[in-house]
């Protein structure tokens, strides 16, 4: 499992990616009240005595339920940044505006790595292709606070790189797309091999299909969606999808903080919530 680092009570203490925070503050000898807590149990935050405050998050969460992890609020703090490989004004508008707020109104140095062109670049300080990673070493090791940003398109190959190049660095991995934390959790990852399929099943929903449909070798494409794009007309079957604003349920956010959403404005009839179409067409494959 990779490593994380948080700064607890103003100490850092280390822990692994999908630890909660009270185990990283046991593994850590730090001592958080609790009563409903069991390592033989699920945790849900039940007794709320192990609430803590979490820099950058509105309110108190229990520390038993909420998963460790880097946050947008530390990208605000660092004073020096490494993107690599991410175009933060088009995959992740969030997570960009606390990079700029950190370059001009922190002062933190930007090194941005990528073999292609950035919306970045004017922001950044030191601008390398990936053959030439090692040089960001010196600019990392001087900062107190540096933090390296990439995504799931990078390779275990290429974040093994990128630990290597600063023991204090911490590792922030972006996820692309609106609740795309909430689908890693369920273990879907979007990383699926279509080599050799005959037919595919795109759950698209609200994200619509921006680019090329690549349909690979599959003789029979069934799309999800709740746009109608030149692309999404290539799917031999599209379903209706309802939009954001008539969905209720919840959403997992950048910094892995579960929120409701509630609906807005009802879908038209015809229009049948996610849920109900996955299970319609379950039913009808078990039968």
């Amino acid at each position: 499992m990779a490593e994380i680092k948080l700064t607890i009570n103003g100490k850092e203490a280390t822990g692994e990616k999908g630890d909660s925070v009270l185990k990283v503050c046991e593994k850590n000898d730090i001592y958080v009240p609790n009563l409903c807590h069991h390592r033989s149990l699920t945790d849900t935050g039940a007794c709320r005595l192990c609430l803590v405050e979490i820099e950058g998050q509105r309110g108190y969460r229990p520390a038993c339920s909420t998963e460790a992890n880097d946050t947008t609020a530390d990208i605000g703090q660092s004073d020096c940044i490494l993107m690599f490989k991410v175009d933060l004004d088009k995959q992740n508008r969030v997570a960009g505006s606390f990079v700029k707020l950190a370059v001009y109104q922190k002062g933190a140095n930007l090194i941005l790595v990528d073999d292609g062109k950035n919306s970045f670049d004017r922001h950044a300080v030191l601008r390398l292709s990936s053959d030439e990673l090692n040089k960001a070493k010196e600019l990392l090791g001087r900062a107190s606070k540096p933090i390296i940003i990439y995504d799931t398109s990078a390779t275990d190959q290429e974040v093994e790189k990128l630990s290597n190049l600063c023991e204090k660095a911490k590792m922030m991995e972006l996820v692309a797309g609106s609740n795309a934390k909430g689908l890693l959790k369920l273990g879907i990852n979007g990383k699926g091999d279509i080599k050799g399929a005959k037919a595919l099943y795109i759950l698209a929903c609200d994200e619509g299909i921006s680019g090329k449909l690549d349909r690979g070798s599959a003789e029979f494409v069934v799309l999800q969606a709740s746009y109608m794009t030149p692309e999404a007309e290539k799917a031999d079957i599209i379903l209706p999808s309802p939009l954001w604003s008539e969905k209720e349920g919840s959403i997992t956010n950048i910094d892995n903080l579960v929120q409701k959403v509630a609906r807005i404005v009802d879908p038209p009839e015809y229009v049948w919530s996610n849920e109900k179409i996955i299970k319609a067409l379950a039913d009808k494959i078990a039968h």
